[in-house]
């Protein structure tokens, strides 16, 4: 056992379940109590809480937390994060050397989406993930187009709901320079969004293009194979 905020716990248990099973809101009612370097040192570089049945006021408590400012990745994913919870990450300060958020597999839509493009403290980001979310054209859009998120090297948007317009957003963004791999598989773009994709002007670093090709024709689907890297 060790003594943490004077709560004591076994620390072969990790930092995650200590958040997920509330201990975090006692560590929040007693903000003047000295943080123990125990607890800093054990998170390190990385915060691994995936798979914790996190919420949105779970996600709140999480990012309030000072000592986040130490951390170069975060996993959030299959949790319950919805819209609110993604807010509470965009306006968090204490994730500015976040290089990578992983937030696949939960209830993030479009506004979710919308806040975390337009977030200044995620301007390092490298990789971001969206994976298996509820987010649509506008919430893509928003990524594309985000003047935050300039060091993006990798974006996962599969199985969403982005069309289209989603997709030729992604194919007029100057935002994302520096996008090396883009995956819109499982979403219902058509032969319109692919071809934009295909015949980008800006996307010039984009090598691996992740995109289903079921529904699209056969000249499309060479454009693409053309242009990236093509993975379905």
């Amino acid at each position: 056992m060790t003594q943490l905020l004077g709560l004591e716990w076994d620390r072969d248990r990790d930092f995650s379940h200590w958040v997920t099973e509330r201990l975090a809101y006692r560590l929040w009612e007693r903000r003047g109590h000295p943080i123990d370097d125990a607890l800093t040192d054990w998170l390190g570089a990385q915060a691994m809480l995936s798979n914790h049945g996190i919420d949105d006021e779970g996600v709140e408590v999480i990012v309030d937390y000072p000592y986040l400012a130490e951390i170069d990745e975060l996993d959030l994913e299959e949790n319950r994060i919805g819209d609110r919870g993604a807010h509470a990450i965009a306006t968090s300060p204490h994730l500015a050397s976040l290089k990578e958020l992983d937030l696949e597999k939960n209830q993030i839509a479009d506004a979710g989406a919308i806040a975390l493009a337009s977030s200044e403290h995620l301007a390092h980001l490298e990789e971001l993930d969206l994976a298996h979310n509820r987010i649509a054209d506008a919430g893509a859009a928003a990524l594309a187009r985000s003047p935050c998120l300039r060091e993006l090297e990798e974006l996962e948007l599969e199985d969403n709901a982005i069309g289209d317009e989603g997709a030729r957003a992604f194919a007029q963004s100057s935002s994302l320079a520096k996008l090396e791999k883009l995956d819109l598989r499982s979403n219902p773009v058509g032969d319109l969004g692919a071809r934009a994709l295909a015949k980008s002007p800006y996307l010039k670093k984009l090598e691996e293009l992740k995109l289903s090709t079921d529904g699209l024709s056969k000249e499309t689907v060479e454009m693409l194979q053309k242009r990236f890297k093509l993975k379905s």
